[in-house]
């Protein structure tokens, strides 16, 4: 159930037109703000970046096992190579990716 949904049925909505209108006009105050918004987004093209410029193997050892969420077994017969190969490719591109998003930490 999302949080408008939550928020709607906490809401006296009677039913007439000026009980609705309130309840649209509600602003998410948890949401994002602007600049936070802004700077997750920058934050992806740069993650986005980062991963594109990782070796091929880095780049199948990360998407696979931080975005996939495959486990290192799963990954190993993924990419074809051994368990210590994944985690050496995932610790490489890791080692990587931090350097290059440094300004985001």
């Amino acid at each position: 159930m999302s949080r408008w949904q939550l928020i709607r049925e906490k809401l006296p909505i009677s039913g007439d037109d000026d009980d609705d209108a309130f309840a649209t006009e509600w602003v998410d105050i948890w949401g994002p703000t602007p600049d936070s918004a802004l700077i997750g987004e920058r934050l992806l093209l740069a993650i986005d970046g980062a991963v594109s410029q990782l070796p091929l193997r880095q780049q199948q050892a990360f998407l696979l096992r931080c975005v996939e969420g495959f486990n290192v077994a799963e990954t190993a017969r993924a990419m074809s190579c051994s368990q210590g190969s994944v985690k050496t490719h995932l610790s490489r591109a890791m080692h990587s990716l931090r350097s290059h998003l440094e300004e985001f930490q």
